[in-house]
């Protein structure tokens, strides 16, 4: 009965002591490593304040075009375009159409986290839809967060 339990201990040790001397060497902290230095910036959207809605047709009913412009610290889209190309004629008329009025939109800038108006490129998904009996361009503000901040 002696030999099983002093055998028992034995394995018992052999099996926790590596055990131990490993976990203790994991909590010992690698003083050669650093954590890599990340800048994330917060930015707020940009709000427009003042929107002119371009005349849009019937016939543009139901297309969907992507703007990609920047807004300036100041509130004025410039460097306007359609995200991607298409070849639909229509679909160039919209994105005409949207170049001109966007040109006379005003914004509210986006802000850092320092609550400093900061320049920003945004994508505008735009769709022209039926609202009541007129035909309308119903549109959204995003990042576009494949650019970096200006």
């Amino acid at each position: 009965m002696k030999n099983t339990v002093k055998n028992t201990l034995i394995t018992i040790a052999i099996i926790i002591a590596p055990l131990a001397a490993f976990a203790a060497k994991e909590s010992t902290p690698k003083s050669e490593y650093q954590l890599p230095e990340y800048k994330v910036e917060d930015l707020t959207l940009p709000v427009p304040v003042k929107v002119v809605v371009p005349r849009i047709g019937g016939r543009l009913l139901g297309h969907e075009v992507r703007m990609k412009f920047e807004i300036s610290a100041e509130g004025r889209a410039y460097n306007i375009g359609q995200q991607g190309i298409s070849p639909d004629q229509r679909t160039n008329d919209l994105v005409a159409a949207m170049k001109m009025v966007l040109l006379s939109w005003e914004f509210e800038p986006a802000l850092n986290n320092s609550g400093n108006a900061v320049a920003v490129k945004v994508i505008m998904p735009v769709q022209v839809v039926k609202k009541g009996n007129k035909t309308t361009a119903l549109a959204s503000l995003i990042l576009d967060d494949s650019s970096n901040r200006m």
